[in-house]
C-alpha cells in the first residue's frame, strides 16, 4: 500500500500515478475521529483501485479525546455511527480471517513436511525391496 504517515509538510514527491488530484477526506472511525487524510479518487471508484493514501493530521494520542470526538460525531450523525459500527465489525472479521489463514498456512506447511518425510521413507523402502528382489 502506498501509505505515508503524517509528516510536516506533506512531501513534494507524494503524487498519484493516476494523475488525478487527491481528495481530502475526514476519518470518523473510532480509532481516528476527526483525522484528515488525502486519498486518490480511484481508491473507491474506477478500475485501477489506487492505494495512494496520506494522513494529513497527526494521530490523536489521547484515548479520552478520541472517544469524546467520536461521541460528539455520533450525537450529530447517529445514522452514520451504525455504518461505522458495521465497518468495524467487518474489519474485526477480516482480522480474524487473516489470523485463521495464517494458522492454516502453518498447518499446510507442517502437512507438506510430513508428506515429504513419508515420501522419502516410502522411496527408501521401495529401493530396499527392489534390491532384495534383485538378489534372489
Amino acid at each position: 500500500m502506498d501509505a505515508i504517515n503524517y509528516q510536516e509538510p506533506i512531501p513534494e514527491d507524494f503524487k498519484c500515478k493516476c494523475k488525478l488530484p487527491l481528495m481530502e477526506l475526514t476519518s470518523w472511525t473510532l480509532t481516528n475521529p476527526c483525522r484528515r487524510f488525502l486519498v486518490c479518487p480511484n481508491r473507491y471508484t474506477g478500475v485501477k483501485k489506487c492505494k495512494k493514501f496520506y494522513w494529513v493530521d497527526p494521530e490523536l494520542d489521547n484515548e479520552w479525546y478520541r472517544g469524546h470526538l467520536y461521541g460528539m460525531y455520533g450525537q450529530l450523525h447517529p445514522h452514520k455511527i451504525e455504518d461505522i459500527a458495521t465497518e468495524l465489525t467487518s474489519h474485526e472479521q477480516l482480522i480474524i480471517l487473516q489470523h485463521d489463514f495464517a494458522g492454516l498456512q502453518a498447518e499446510v506447511a507442517q502437512t507438506q513436511k510430513n508428506a515429504s518425510f513419508w515420501k522419502s521413507a516410502f522411496m527408501i523402502l521401495l529401493t530396499l525391496v527392489f534390491v532384495v528382489y534383485l538378489m534372489k
